[in-house]
């Protein structure tokens, strides 16, 4: 079974080919992805395609999609999981993918995925069957900004995969403060968590998950790819 699933954000789309369940091609494709996505996917057999979008452009999708065998994932209610959200017309589908692939991966089993993204989002997932909701603050560079953009003399930097908790200079005392404010809070929210569930699977995915893999646990489950990797478990259940 080949199976392509996309993940359409607001600027650009992630394109993942699955042969089985084996991930075989990634590709990131900016702006009007269409032509792009032909290519991609011109010398391969497609049995499926799965999408969803944060644009909710659907009749330009059901276009660049209308020659192949394909489903568009339009809502969280189209994802196989109890939803306990007070608003759900808000959830992004992104989280609850994240959640609905840690379902598979630790099925019956509580789970928190950490998104570090532009935003970080992180989601708990009960008993393997249920997404409870979770929080969203800030991601690395967003937080970097904000320390450039609202101070007249802050300058920009970018992340670093070298902080050493104490800076020695301007740059990396924005770095560490961007950096550890973020590790910390997950560390925090890691041994809130477990007061309430004894055993918790930790999950880490996301641009930015990189940054700190190295500083979690040897028993965090790391996976940039876990939300198209969702999408994929939902073109199974589709199948």
């Amino acid at each position: 079974m080949m199976t392509i699933c996309i993940d359409e954000g607001n600027t650009n789309a992630k394109v993942a080919l699955f042969a089985g369940d084996n991930m075989v091609q990634y590709a990131r494709f900016k702006g009007d992805w269409a032509s792009d996505f032909k290519e991609f996917a011109k010398s391969t057999h497609i049995d499926q395609i799965i999408v969803t979008s944060s644009r909710e452009d659907y009749p330009t999708l059901e276009s660049t999609l209308s020659d192949y065998p394909h489903r568009i994932i339009k809502d969280v209610t189209d994802i196989p999981l109890g939803i306990e959200y007070d608003t759900p017309h808000t959830l992004g589908k992104d989280r609850v993918l994240s959640v609905y692939a840690a379902s598979h991966i630790y099925p019956g089993d509580h789970a928190v995925v950490f998104d570090i993204g532009t935003c970080m989002t992180w989601d708990v997932l009960d008993n393997g069957q249920t997404f409870i909701g979770g929080n969203i603050s800030p991601g690395l560079e967003m937080r970097l900004e904000a320390m450039h953009t609202n101070t007249s003399k802050l300058p920009r930097v970018t992340p670093s995969n070298e902080n050493h908790f104490i800076g020695k200079s301007t740059a990396t005392a924005l770095q560490n403060g961007a950096f550890y404010g973020m590790l910390y809070e997950i560390e925090g929210f890691i041994i809130s968590l477990r007061k309430k569930y004894n055993q918790l699977r930790v999950m880490l995915t996301g641009g930015s998950a990189q940054y700190f893999a190295p500083h979690m646990g040897r028993s965090t489950y790391v996976d940039p790819f876990l939300n198209i990797k969702g999408l994929h478990y939902l073109s199974k259940y589709y199948a």
